[in-house]
């Protein structure tokens, strides 16, 4: 072995193990779909996107492994229904099918994540430690209505909205919120508080 490479092998071994080490993954590409079936690594590149619907047009974004499954829509429209989300934010893997039924999508590649302690999240999926810090937190809809789920290291499973005079919904919930619990919320915009 060759002495650079000896000194590369121990520089690893050393920053791994003093955690300067860091995992860089692949950024996606920031694209337009039009309504059909696509393949995440064939047709879109793998990565963080913030998908919103374009040309006025609103309809159905699902995926095969089920946990995509959202309305793209302009929730301000008059349509009978708060269900509609402008965006929605989540990480695509490589092999996975999605959908698009009914409307085209911008595809924003996101390039930065900060965790936050307190403030206003739209639908999405969220990992907690690299979108929001850890803590206790008061969950509150602030428009439009749907789930509050969580996964790994915690359980939520919340039907939320702003107006619970229905009984359907609730209008806040209090968690406590674990580095490495992924949150996803299919109302249009929540805030989180810190307690």
């Amino acid at each position: 072995m060759k002495l650079r490479q000896l000194f590369l092998i121990i520089l690893a071994f050393g920053a791994a193990a003093f955690g300067m080490m860091t995992v860089v993954t692949a950024a996606g590409k920031t694209t337009d779909l039009t309504a059909g079936d696509y393949t995440v690594g064939t047709d879109i590149k793998p990565g963080r996107y913030i998908v919103t619907p374009t040309n006025g047009t609103s309809g159905n974004f699902t995926s095969s492994t089920g946990d995509i499954n959202v309305v793209l829509g302009n929730p301000n429209a008059d349509m009978g229904t708060d269900m509609y989300v402008s965006s929605y934010t989540l990480d695509l893997k490589k092999k996975v099918n999605i959908s698009l039924s009914g409307v085209t999508a911008h595809f924003e590649a996101v390039t930065k994540r900060k965790a936050i302690k307190s403030g206003d999240l739209h639908a999405g999926v969220y990992k907690v430690g690299k979108d929001i810090k850890p803590g206790k937190y008061k969950i509150t809809a602030v428009q439009g209505s749907g789930n509050l789920v969580s996964t790994k290291k915690g359980f939520i499973n919340e039907m939320m909205g702003t107006d619970s005079q229905d009984g359907m919904y609730v209008q806040s919930y209090n968690t406590k919120l674990r580095k490495g619990q992924v949150i996803m919320t299919t109302l249009e915009l929540i805030k989180l508080e810190r307690r």
